[in-house]
């Protein structure tokens, strides 16, 4: 897909429906990888790392633009003043967006998931570095 700001209006001109069907497929990849085992091997360690990074740069692009579709969602579902009372309105528009703020609560956890894993592998890596010192000096 081509990185611009054009293709970008283009995208969410689409809809919520048609842009989340585009991304599940970048998003169940980044899951896959967040769920795998984590080896001991340094170079394997490193590889899940710069995968992982990639795939953290995209899926915040698309937490971005589910914010977006959420906030649009908000606005162009807001009951005006009228004889409901505010409570009413509330419980309303919290129906009327539950599937954007669900779709999207579900891209910031797998941000969320993504990140702590990048934490965890940064740390194996040491660990598995410092276990491969141990061997090739003997200590």
């Amino acid at each position: 897909m081509e990185n611009t700001f054009q293709s970008y209006r283009d995208e969410m001109q689409k809809g919520f429906d048609a842009y989340c069907f585009e991304v599940y497929k970048e998003l169940t990849v980044a899951y896959r990888e967040v769920t795998k085992e984590i080896d001991d091997n340094a170079i394997v360690i490193e590889t899940q790392l710069d995968l992982l990074s990639t795939h953290l740069a995209r899926i915040k692009t698309i937490l971005a633009s589910m914010d977006y579709f959420l906030d649009v969602a908000v606005y162009k579902k807001l009951t005006p003043k009228g004889e409901m009372t505010e409570l009413d309105r509330k419980a309303k528009l919290d129906f009327e967006v539950a599937e954007e703020r669900c779709i999207r609560n579900k891209v910031k956890g797998l941000v969320d998931s993504v990140e702590t894993r990048i934490s965890v592998l940064q740390s194996r890596l040491k660990s598995a570095r410092l276990a491969e010192d141990r061997q090739r000096t003997g200590l």
